[in-house]
């Protein structure tokens, strides 16, 4: 196809290169250096092993699309999610195949049969749109992207519809047009928005593009929709460049498609038989392509040259299965694949440092791998030395082969000697490689030297040899070698290493300590005031000091002043069974172990440690495998093959890890929270569950078996508690009180994320120790002390008060009994004296004699209704009403002509205060007789009733009445009724109008206060 002139200048640079490229395919017999994949299956958690599609969340999760369910991945166990019968807060299928993640952070999951949103905080599902029939385990929606409150997604039969992100209702659809729908009904495969255009994948080589803008679609690749089209179907799962273009995998092919222009170009060559799935690109631009049948391609557009990585058996860390579905880098550059049946498998660049040489490639099982001794020539070939598997020679351009030695197959010792000879010695003797046979070494000498534990090349046209008959020197005389015996063993017993330094001193290592050699020395000096440990390995570092390996330290010897430094685990190693050391150009010390390689920088005295999870061949090294290159590689050999690496180009992980609460429990058990622990900020817990346990995850996955942590309980731990890469941790008892659990983790080479993920844990004391119930008690401590002085004081108040009452009442019965005897009584006698007084006794009319008898008779009644109120404690109502009537009858006798209604409405006989009977009685008294002197009526009613504790009397007439607000009719009785009712609190209520009666009513409580 012919590039359009508006083509970005980046598109127009790299397409020319990859066409004229030829593309160089790197898949020769030879070896390189092997990528290690880390690899997860069902046996690790995975729900299924075939994995769709590969997604990172912005919490740092991974999630893996399987035909069994949703899984989520913390770097070290994986929660699974399926549809669960009859739980609507599971997922609607057990076939996701895509997900996309809102502005909330919720996600959409597209899968068989519809759209499911998951809702992180409350970790559930709910499903957004079903799909009425489903023909197909890629036949669901295909979320794309969120924009106007709404998120996108591609229906296959009605195009693309917008649902409300909030309430989920289906919104807009921009549907097909008719003329399209019957070719391009094509299931989903992979799904993009770039730049306000949607690019869907499908399985019917079509791909669709939909403009947001000009609400269009386009059809690209499809001879259907296009007749006139030739290329290759590449509508598989797409990568996307810095250009925001698209890199397309297809049969036959890849396809570069500017997604601008929507102009493409095909890229075939040498791939133009492959059927390519999926493609990814890493942090350093490359493209990776995952095949049908071959494995991953790795295409390097700066280099133009692709490298075929596929399944090899021999390759235990290697490629495992070639069938590759997905391809996906996360944040740190990781980059995960996911196959057609066998899992998932991931390369991490930053865990990759050191080039792994397998050399498992003979039959030998128990030595295959296992290297002894290494060696560079003069031309750059790296020789490596194995225990039963004989020699392998490393070209410049990775190219191995390998080549047997006579007897037991062994390759324990390596020199190159005169004339570029390859030397090899064995427990069997010394040989030579020639015109690539491995041939026994001829010697001046018939007899041959015992068991070589070590030779080692010189400046000088000679090798030095270790052996259990002592020290020896192989030198080459007219192409003949000779062997010569420097110190025997009774000099020097053990030796084990030789070494020759810059300036020509020699160190020879024993089992017991070391010898040291100078020009002007005669024999070797036996060094034991330095070190009596086994003596593994010499070294020279770029100032003159000697670095010593030994089977319990690491020796930093200046021979200029005979001081030594001494170095082990309190330094910061791992290990200290030390099996060489080399100086590395970057300044530092690097040293192989039983646990790994450490680098140590004597300037700032810092130690760094790997291991097998950082990509070394095995955690255990071997004696006499180590090199230093002539372009300053360093090479260390061990169980499992060849370590080679520059050390200058290690560099640190940057990747700060995302830390994440994963679960919670109270007393061992799970914790059902209100909202997912990603989210929870604050825990809040009964005085009874005070033993809880967390567990966190840095989620940072290039080794997350390397990953630090380091927690603190705040409130209850000091210090910040280092947890190494334990990722759990319990608190058993803990006080009520609020605390504040915080976790900090590193990556796999220590790099700390210093924010730390943070919650709060309030511990709620029992109920007694709570503040408020504290505050409370105390309150209603005071409120009865209070309470109870109140009464105490009230109560002797009341006595006083009551006394002072009593006192009172007497004086008031005093006074009234004195009014009454004064009113009635003194008036009676006031009365009798008088007709007394009006004349001689003899000659008294007999009317006047009559009246005052009537005077002293009706003091009397008054002097006895008096003596009846004193003379009893308590009146009843049933004597107070026969009092009443009583009276009334006796009053109406002297009245022609008015007639008496008396009625009676009692309950039962309650008894009240004799003052308050004598009072009301009183009134009675005044009202009866006013009515009968003054109203003129026929009719006096006097009702009686008992109602609601109270006694209520009603005095009536039928005669004249008078205006009750006129003072006139103001009188002193009306006044003292009215008194002797608010003595007695007596309700009182009196009314009448002229020639309308007279109406009198009375209440009071019964009540004997």
């Amino acid at each position: 196809m012919s590039y359009p002139e508006k083509m970005s200048t980046a598109f127009k640079r790299v397409i020319p290169l990859l066409i004229l490229a030829a593309v160089v395919v790197f898949e020769t017999n030879g070896q390189h250096p092997d990528h290690t994949f880390d690899h997860y299956n069902v046996e690790d958690g995975l729900s299924q092993s075939t994995v769709w599609n590969i997604f990172e969340d912005s919490k740092g999760f991974i999630w893996f699309c399987t035909p069994d369910g949703l899984n989520k991945f913390d770097g070290y166990s994986f929660t699974v999610y399926r549809h669960i019968k009859g739980d609507t807060n599971s997922i609607s299928s057990n076939h996701p195949f895509f997900i996309f993640e809102d502005s909330d952070g919720d996600l959409w999951i597209g899968h068989r049969g519809g759209l499911d949103k998951y809702h992180y905080r409350q970790d559930r599902f709910t499903q957004v749109y079903h799909l009425p029939e489903v023909n197909s385990e890629e036949d669901g929606l295909l979320p794309l992207h969120e924009s106007s409150g709404r998120v996108w997604a591609w229906d296959r039969k009605r195009g693309i519809i917008g649902f409300n992100r909030i309430t989920l209702k289906e919104e807009i659809i921009h549907a097909l047009h008719e003329k399209y729908l019957k070719d391009v009904k094509a299931y989903s495969r992979f799904g993009q928005t770039i730049d306000g255009k949607a690019f869907i994948s499908t399985t019917n080589d079509v791909m669709i593009v939909f403009d947001f803008s000009t609400l269009r679609y386009s059809f690209l690749f499809s001879k259907i929709v296009d007749p006139d089209y030739r290329g290759i179907s590449a509508t598989n799962k797409f990568a996307i460049d810095s250009l925001n273009n698209l890199w397309i995998p297809g049969q036959g092919g890849l396809i570069y498609l500017d997604t601008k222009t929507l102009k493409s170009t095909e890229y075939k060559n040498n791939l133009n038989e492959q059927y390519f799935t999926s493609c990814a690109i890493d942090k350093n631009g490359i493209l990776w392509i995952g095949s049908f049948i071959n494995g991953l391609y790795l295409l390097d557009i700066k280099t133009n040259t692709v490298t075929n990585i596929s399944k090899k058996k021999y390759k235990e860390n290697g490629l495992l299965y070639n069938y590759i579905e997905s391809l996906f880098t996360d944040s740190s550059g990781n980059m995960w694949i996911g196959t057609n049946g066998f899992g998932i498998q991931k390369f991490s660049k930053h865990k990759n440092k050191f080039d792994l040489f397998d050399l498992k490639i003979g039959t030998n099982v128990f030595g295959a791998n296992l290297v002894k001794a290494i060696v560079e020539d003069g031309k750059g070939n790296l020789y490596v030395g194995t225990f039963g598997n004989g020699l392998y020679v490393i070209n410049k351009m990775g190219e191995v082969r390998n080549f047997s030695v006579p007897g037991n197959n062994n390759a324990t010792g390596l020199a190159i000697g005169p004339d570029q000879d390859v030397l090899i010695s064995n427990d069997l003797g010394l040989f030579i490689l020639r015109n690539n046979i491995i041939l026994p070494l001829p010697l001046q000498a018939k007899k041959y030297p015992g068991h070589i534990t070590s030779m080692t090349q010189t400046s000088r046209p000679e090798v030095l040899i270790t052996s259990d008959i002592g020290m020896l020197r192989l030198t080459k005389i007219y192409n003949q070698y000779q062997l010569t015996v420097m110190w025997p063993f009774a000099n020097l017993p053990l030796t084990r290493v030789v070494f020759k330094d810059s300036k020509e001193r020699i160190w020879i290592g024993s089992q017991r300590s070391f010898y040291m050699l100078t020009k002007n020395d005669s024999t070797p000096r036996l060094m034991e005031h330095v070190t009596n440990n086994y003596v593994k390995s010499f070294c020279e570092d770029e100032r003159g000091n000697i670095w010593i390996a030994t089977l319990g330290e690491l020796i930093c010897y200046h021979p200029e002043t005979g001081k030594a430094d001494y170095l082990n685990e309190k330094d910061g190693f791992a290990n200290t069974f030390f099996y060489a050391a080399l100086p590395g150009n970057d300044h530092n010390i690097w040293v192989s172990s039983n646990q790994g390689l450490a680098s140590y920088n004597p300037k700032h005295k810092i130690v760094k440690n790997y291991t097998v999870l950082d990509g070394l061949q095995s955690n255990e090294f071997n004696t006499g495998a180590f090199y230093k290159l002539k372009d300053g590689r360093l090479a260390f050999g061990g169980l499992n093959g060849l370590n080679l690496f520059d050390p200058t180009a290690i560099r640190e992980n940057p990747n700060l890890p995302k830390i994440a609460f994963t679960n919670f429990s109270v007393d061992d058990k799970p914790y059902v929270l209100d909202t997912s622990i990603v989210y929870k900020k604050q825990i809040d817990l009964l005085f009874k569950q005070n033993t809880f346990s967390f567990e966190f995850s840095g989620l940072e996955y290039t080794s997350p078996k390397s990953n630090q942590y380091m927690y603190m309980l705040k409130g209850h731990d000091k210090d910040w508690v280092q947890g190494g890469d334990r990722r759990f941790v319990r608190y058993s008892r803990i006080a009520p009180g609020q605390y504040e659990f915080k976790v900090k983790a590193s990556n796999s080479d220590g790099v700390w994320n210093e924010k730390p993920a943070a919650i709060i844990i309030n511990i709620l004391p029992p109920i007694y120790l709570q503040t408020w119930f504290i505050i409370f008690i105390s309150v209603l401590a005071v409120a009865i002390i209070v309470v109870i002085s109140i009464w105490i004081v009230k109560a002797r108040y009341q006595s006083r008060l009551r006394q002072l009452e009593v006192n009172h009442k007497i004086q008031l019965e005093r006074e009234r009994i004195s009014r009454d005897l004064h009113d009635h009584v003194g008036s009676q006698l006031t009365f009798i004296i008088n007709q007394l007084d009006g004349g001689h006794p003899e000659i008294m009319m007999k009317e006047q004699l009559s009246d005052a008898r009537d005077a002293a008779k009706l003091t009397m009644g008054n002097l006895r209704e008096t003596i009846w109120a004193l003379h009893r404690e308590t009146i009843t109502v049933v004597d107070f009403t026969d009092r009443v009537k009583e009276f009334a009858m006796k009053q109406l006798k002297s009245k022609r002509g008015m007639q008496l209604d008396f009625n009676e409405r009692l309950n039962t006989d309650h008894t009240f205060n004799p003052s308050k009977a004598l009072n009301l009685f009183r009134i009675a008294q005044e009202v009866i007789n006013n009515a009968i002197k003054h109203s003129e009526g026929s009719l006096l009613s006097i009702t009686i009733e008992q109602a609601d504790g109270c006694l209520k009397l009603l005095i009536a007439d039928n005669g004249k009445g008078f205006s009750v607000d006129s003072p006139e009719q103001n009188g002193y009785g009306l006044r003292n009724i009215i008194f002797r009712a608010k003595e007695i609190d007596a309700a009182f209520l009196i009314s009448s109008l002229p020639g309308k009666g007279t109406s009198i009513t009375v209440s009071v409580s019964l009540s004997t206060s």
